[in-house]
């Protein structure tokens, strides 16, 4: 993420078009995948909680951003967010 006085972007993970990204990320043996299984936990967990595209939106203009805008990228499971402060 990066932030100044005019400007926020962020690149955050969301699922895939309606599929719950923890469904997508839930494995048997996340130490096999991520070689730390709580941290693979706490990821999945983390993408749970953060809001899906359109609230986090709606929270950044609420927060003083214009020109509020996400673009979806591969297929959907991760979105660029962009504001600006005016």
């Amino acid at each position: 993420m990066t932030a100044g006085a005019t400007g926020f972007t962020e690149l955050r993970v969301h699922g895939v078009s309606g599929t719950p990204p923890e469904s997508m990320l839930e494995h048997p043996h996340p130490e096999r995948v991520a070689g730390d299984g709580e941290a693979y936990r706490y990821l999945v967990e983390s993408i749970r909680r953060f809001p899906r595209p359109e609230a986090f939106a709606d929270m950044m203009r609420a927060a003083g951003f214009g020109r509020v805008s996400f673009q979806r990228m591969a297929g959907g499971i991760v979105a660029l967010h962009s504001g600006w402060r005016l």
